[in-house]
């Protein structure tokens, strides 16, 4: 009985810790957020974020493997869902059900803190990748994506598949270029003159939704050689109105 109680306690405080890092890294990122923070807010002693996790880095990829696994365990079942119920019903899998499923965790009211949690892994990983945000991006998103794009391809049949792959590229892109304009540059707010806002996350989640869908659905486009250009296209580094 004692040591069953023991063990509670100890998975309880390990929860806390998890918890209290996870609010922190989404509102403030990994590198500003000290492990001072997280055991203050998860109310602990700096000790048991040692015997637990061992360091701030060790504890930064336990949140965030944490997360990966749940949230895109939870997208890759939707996915098979929609296939199927696709494939039952004699049709074809909608667009615009697989643009909601991949929103899901980044514009849904679930948890306050997933969709910036979500970007900070994002962000981290392309701004300063790590082994562990490498494994984590290898192990949860690329099966993800893989499966994504397949069912991408049964609802766009005549779509070259190597196309969509690109298309779906620029979707987290997008999505994470957005959601990442609210907390701090508020560039949008500025250029529309006050009349577009990313902090209104019900219009957000809409306008996301609707260039996603559009970006998807678009016609298809000839091949592409590697060196050719469209008409009217511009190299890269020839213009900079970003």
């Amino acid at each position: 009985m004692e040591l069953k109680q023991s063990l509670g306690k100890s998975e309880n405080t390990r929860s806390r810790i998890l918890d209290a890092a996870a609010s922190m890294f989404a509102k403030n990122g990994v590198a500003n957020t000290t492990l001072r923070e997280i055991t203050r807010a998860a109310k602990v002693n700096m000790a048991a974020v040692n015997y637990h996790f061992g360091s701030k880095e060790a504890l930064a990829n336990a949140v965030f493997r944490d997360l990966a696994e749940r949230v895109n365990t939870k997208r890759r079942e939707e996915i098979a869902r929609c296939v199927a119920a696709a494939e039952a019903a004699g049709s074809l899998p909608g667009v615009d059900d697989l643009v909601d499923i991949f929103l899901e965790p980044y514009v849904g009211r679930e948890e306050p803190w997933t969709s910036m949690l979500l970007v900070h892994l994002v962000m981290l990983h392309r701004v300063e990748p790590t082994q562990w945000t490498r494994e984590i991006i290898a192990s949860q998103f690329d099966p993800l994506a893989r499966e994504f794009v397949d069912a991408l391809h049964l609802a766009l049949p005549d779509r070259d598949k190597s196309e969509l792959y690109w298309r779906y590229y620029f979707m987290p892109g997008t999505v994470i270029f957005a959601l990442s304009d609210a907390p701090r540059s508020k560039r949008l707010l500025s250029l529309s003159q006050g009349e577009c806002d990313t902090a209104q996350a019900d219009v957000l989640a809409v306008q996301l939704r609707r260039v996603l869908i559009n970006m998807l659905s678009g016609p298809p486009g000839e091949p592409v050689a590697p060196g050719l250009q469209e008409a009217g296209s511009v190299r890269v580094g020839e213009a900079d109105c970003n």
